[in-house]
């Protein structure tokens, strides 16, 4: 199953275009993320998901810059959303987040674009099956030298990813029906980045997997991995 991630908005004519588009592209879902854990699991008015032939998914994103602040909404957010996304803002931030496995991916698309991805991130995150996230619209809302230090940022972050085994994300983290890109065109974008079909790959892999576990283990009979509640 093909999932692509996108930003929450509750307006209805942006929740209906995406998923209008979605289906078009032909995902089998889409992730939206949204900073406000209030906002986890709510439709726009007037937008029916079962309207929908397409999986709905709603999860967290967590930008943080200390980890304090980092640790309170992860516990907050636990078992509410079904996918965790942690926009962290320096190295620090990231290092703690990937000895959680309750996170499914680190953004480095938060940080500055000179703030490539350290190895021990990386290392932890292939421990703890978190997945390292890229996204092309830093790509392009930036121009010139910005664009510059995004480019060379990723290409330095997928080499040491690669080196640990880091499962990584690929995705448009699409903030309106227009920037919502199919599979071929965000295959094409992150190969002039030096990413490479495998990668691509192993990110829908992820992707689905992350969304399958998350559903399982946030169900009302879930107890701890291994053991759940037999209802007879």
């Amino acid at each position: 199953m093909k999932y692509e991630i996108c930003k929450y908005r509750r307006e209805k004519s942006y929740m209906k275009s995406l998923l209008d588009e979605g289906l078009r592209l032909n995902y089998d879902g889409l992730i939206f993320l949204t900073s406000k854990i209030s906002s986890l699991g709510e439709m726009p008015n007037n937008v029916n998901p079962k309207d929908y032939d397409i999986d709905i998914v709603f999860g967290a994103s967590i930008f943080a810059n200390k980890v304090g602040d980092l640790k309170q909404k992860i516990n907050k957010v636990n078992r509410r959303a079904n996918f965790l996304a942690v926009f962290g803002e320096n190295t620090e931030i990231n290092r703690v987040a990937s000895c959680d496995d309750r996170v499914d991916v680190i953004m480095i698309s938060s940080g500055k674009r000179n703030h490539s991805l350290d190895h021990t991130t990386a290392k932890k995150c292939r421990k703890n099956n978190i997945a390292i996230g890229f996204d092309s619209n830093v790509i392009f809302e930036n121009e010139g030298y910005a664009r510059a230090g995004w480019i060379k940022n990723y290409k330095k972050s997928r080499k040491v990813a690669n080196k640990y085994g880091s499962d990584v994300i690929l995705t448009s983290y699409a903030k309106g029906e227009y920037l919502l890109r199919g599979s071929k065109e965000l295959k094409s974008l992150f190969k002039l980045l030096g990413f490479t079909e495998s990668d691509f790959e192993r990110s829908i892999k992820f992707l689905e997997r992350s969304i399958i576990d998350n559903k399982k283990t946030n169900g009302e009979n879930f107890i701890e991995p291994g053991i759940e509640l037999i209802n007879e």
